[in-house]
C-alpha cells in the first residue's frame, strides 16, 4: 500500500477512513473520487490570501495617501450585516461606493459623514461616521482635505437600532 504525505499524517484504519474525535471521516477517498474538489479548495485558499494582501495594501495606502471629504449616505442595504452606500464628489466626478458597516442606522439616509478615500482609486474608502460635521462644512461640496478639518474628539451619538 502506497502512502502519500497527506495520508501518512492521518491515522488510517483498514478501509482508508480517518478517525477524528471518534467519528469516521472519509477524506482521502473523497479526494480520490473527486479530485476537482481539492483544486477548488486550493483556489479558494489562494484567493483568500491574495484578497487579504490586497486589502492590507489598500489599508496602508489609505493611511498614507488618503484624502478626507464629506459624503452623503445614499442607501443602507440589508438588515444583519448592512452595507452602506455613500456618494461623494472628487475632481468634478461623482463616485459611489459601499462598505460594510454595522453602526449606521437606516434613519441616516441623506445624512453627511466624513470619509477617507484614495485619490488614485476613489472607491477605496473608510468611513468616519462618529465624527460630527459642523453645519458650516455640510454646505461645502467637493472639498478635500489631507487632515480632518475638525476636532476628531467631537463625536456624534449613534442611536440604537
Amino acid at each position: 500500500m502506497r502512502f502519500t504525505i497527506f495520508e501518512s499524517i492521518l491515522e488510517l484504519n483498514t478501509n482508508n477512513s480517518v478517525k477524528a474525535g471518534g467519528k469516521r471521516i472519509v477524506i482521502v477517498n473523497y479526494f480520490k473520487k473527486y479530485p476537482y474538489a481539492l483544486v477548488i479548495i486550493v483556489v479558494l485558499i489562494v484567493w483568500a490570501i491574495i484578497n487579504g494582501i490586497e486589502s492590507d495594501n489598500y489599508t496602508k495606502k489609505l493611511a498614507k495617501e488618503g484624502m478626507f471629504t464629506i459624503a452623503t449616505i445614499k442607501d443602507v442595504k440589508g438588515g444583519h450585516g448592512r452595507w452602506i452606500v455613500v456618494e461623494f464628489e472628487y475632481n468634478g466626478q461623482r463616485y459611489e461606493t459601499e462598505k460594510r458597516n454595522e453602526t449606521i442606522p437606516h434613519s441616516w439616509i441623506g445624512e453627511k459623514i466624513f470619509i477617507k478615500f484614495l485619490p488614485s482609486k476613489p472607491v477605496v474608502t473608510d468611513f468616519f461616521e462618529r465624527i460630527e460635521i459642523p453645519d458650516s462644512l455640510k454646505k461645502i461640496s467637493s472639498r478635500v482635505w489631507k487632515e480632518l478639518p475638525v476636532n476628531s474628539s467631537v463625536l456624534r451619538s449613534i442611536p440604537n437600532q
